[in-house]
């Protein structure tokens, strides 16, 4: 702490001394289109002032915005920061959400009619803090809380000290797991959908020998495209994904016995987690993006939330499937301040940023 401290006083005291920080070189030049690639790596710097630059920088967006704009404008960088906030001042951009951070979340969310709080897919979802106690099981999935975000540790041991049961999917036990004492279901890296297949598999089975696994009521009225009977009235097939799970389609039932040979999961764990998953307890799902950030992990996020509505976990006390993220990590609950940034609300009643409506508005893309 000492050794941080000395480091942020001769940072302050530091500040006044930077006169000159940016420099150019003919490599680019800033007075139009001219790009002279063949000096990359061979020109110079040279030394400008803070004024310059700035002036460098402002007069070719003004350019670009005058000849091509907004379109021209790709802001790589999120909406929520301050260097982002201030395009839909100036102008507008073409804002470019990658899947470093969100993984295949950021690709699917909102397609499935999930919410997705400003750009971050899937949070704000999960039941407010005070109500984690309220769960039998709280899953996290590829969570490590104690390590990435301290302050929700306070309020999962809440839930643990009131008998809470944890379970932890992941490949490694890490230290959240440790400390929550969770039974660790382990997963190969990259191989989270087909586990996630069997155990939906799983609950079609139970629920079919028995009973009182899936939630109907919630599937049937809440839910589209799992049974023939709740396919969109405008749906051009009549493939569902319950003929999907029991192999009609491909001749490969997913069953545990098929998942275990991808993912490494014991063939009990998976039908261990199917019957915790039943519409019978109060299970909250949690997840982090870290199991969507592999390749091949596209169908995840719908795999996820798929074995949740199984059970009918959402909108109920004690219940919840949502991300696990940030300062959304065991703190959940709707805000009732408006970012800074002032390009989203957190409650439906506030009222639209221009960032969010008006013409100069971050137009969103993925890459």
């Amino acid at each position: 702490m000492a050794a941080q401290l000395a480091f942020q006083k001769e940072v302050v005291e530091a500040a006044d001394e930077v006169v000159h920080e940016v420099g150019r070189g003919a490599a680019v030049d800033f007075e139009g289109d001219a790009v002279h690639g063949e000096l990359r790596g061979k020109d110079e710097w040279e030394r400008i002032s803070w004024d310059e630059a700035l002036t460098l920088v402002t007069d070719e967006l003004k350019r670009v915005y005058a000849e091509y704009g907004q379109d021209a404008v790709v802001c790589n960088g999120w909406r929520w920061a301050p260097g982002s906030a201030m395009f839909p001042v100036i102008g507008g951009a073409v804002y470019n959400t990658e899947c470093e951070s969100f993984g295949c979340w950021a690709f699917q969310t909102e397609a499935l009619g999930m919410y997705s709080h400003g750009d971050h897919p899937d949070l704000m979802m999960a039941p407010d803090k005070y109500d984690l106690p309220n769960a039998d099981t709280i899953v996290l999935y590829g969570c490590n809380p104690a390590w990435s975000q301290h302050s929700s540790m306070y309020w999962l041991k809440n839930a643990q000290k009131a008998g809470v049961k944890f379970v932890f999917v992941g490949p490694d036990y890490n230290a959240t797991a440790a400390a929550m004492d969770a039974r660790w279901i382990r997963v190969r890296p990259g191989t989270d959908t087909a586990f996630l297949l069997a155990v939906a598999y799983e609950m079609v089975r139970l629920d079919e020998e028995r009973g009182d696994i899936i939630d109907w009521d919630f599937v049937n009225e809440r839910t589209v495209g799992f049974t023939p009977e709740t396919m969109p009235a405008d749906a051009t097939t009549d493939e569902n994904f319950r003929d999907y799970l029991l192999g009609a389609y491909d001749n490969t039932p997913k069953t545990p016995e098929w998942a275990t040979e991808i993912c490494g999961t014991p063939v009990e764990d998976i039908t261990w987690y199917a019957e915790m998953a039943g519409k019978n307890n109060a299970v909250m799902f949690l997840h982090s993006y870290a199991a969507s950030r592999y390749l091949g992990a596209e169908n995840l996020s719908q795999a996820f939330m798929t074995v949740s509505a199984l059970g009918g976990h959402f909108g109920k006390s004690g219940h919840g499937s949502a991300a696990i993220y940030t300062w959304d990590a065991g703190d959940s609950g709707y805000r009732l301040i408006q970012h800074v940034g002032g390009d989203y609300g957190y409650v439906d009643n506030l009222v639209g940023s221009p960032a969010a409506t008006g013409p100069n508005r971050n137009i969103e893309g993925n890459s």
